[in-house]
């Protein structure tokens, strides 16, 4: 894809998310957003399928970036398991909330109704293909150094990724809540963040209190960008 191509693809994501914001994503046709950026019908076509596949493209484009900046730490030298595990999980926290805006709850509304099946699938598999191997090679570190007590590493880093992404659809609710002004969603938020890591940490047979990893997460910061007018 050249660049002129890359160009139009982002053009048509951020006018069709200022139409999404502007009248839903279920009120806005793909025709809509084809006159709105100001090109054919083919053009649009040629780089979705669909709505819910602009959807899929932008998880991916987020997901890229996150990946960017964990995978280097994955192979740091220097680190220890622990310190690995921690650094991923608020590297990448970091990378997300430097993404979130008004355009992430079209998002997450999305990602809670049950036809969106191939953007549910897609969240699955970059988990499976791009995170699972990062967990696996610091899970094995930290069995070989001691501080990890598991019998079966690739397991455990597969039950890891499980019990954070097991409560996907919980985290978004709260995310929901945030976003529509609900002024318990953060303490709830935080408690349901406090049980994975307990749930983590008895996983990887770890010390009590030693993987706090959502510790550098900003849950009002986040509320503020998530909401409308929100800033960058």
């Amino acid at each position: 894809m050249n660049q002129e191509e890359l160009q139009t693809k982002e053009r048509i994501l951020k006018t069709s998310f200022s139409l999404f914001l502007k009248n839903g994503y279920d009120r806005t046709p793909v025709q809509a957003i084809i006159d709105a950026v100001g090109i054919a019908k083919g053009t649009f076509y040629h780089h979705f399928a669909s709505k819910e596949e602009m959807l899929v493209g932008l998880v991916e484009s987020l997901s890229r970036r996150v990946m960017d900046v964990i995978t280097p730490l994955v192979e740091a030298p220097g680190l220890d398991a622990r310190q690995k595990f921690l650094a991923v999980c608020r590297a990448g926290t970091a990378q997300k909330t430097d993404d979130m805006g008004p355009e992430t709850v079209v998002l997450v509304r999305q990602m809670r109704q049950k036809a969106n099946r191939l953007l549910a699938d897609s969240i699955d598999e970059i988990s499976s293909q791009w995170v699972l191997p990062c967990f696996v090679a610091i899970v094995r570190q930290g069995c070989g150094e001691g501080v990890f007590h598991v019998a079966e590493p690739d397991l455990a880093a597969e039950l890891v990724l499980g019990a954070i992404m097991g409560t996907k659809n919980r985290v978004i609710d709260l995310f929901l809540a945030m976003a529509d002004g609900d002024p318990s969603a953060i303490g709830r938020l935080r408690a349901l963040y406090a049980a994975i890591e307990q749930a983590v940490e008895r996983i990887l047979g770890a010390e009590a209190g030693s993987l706090p990893l959502y510790a550098s997460v900003d849950l009002e910061l986040i509320c503020e960008r998530i909401l409308p007018g929100g800033t960058r």
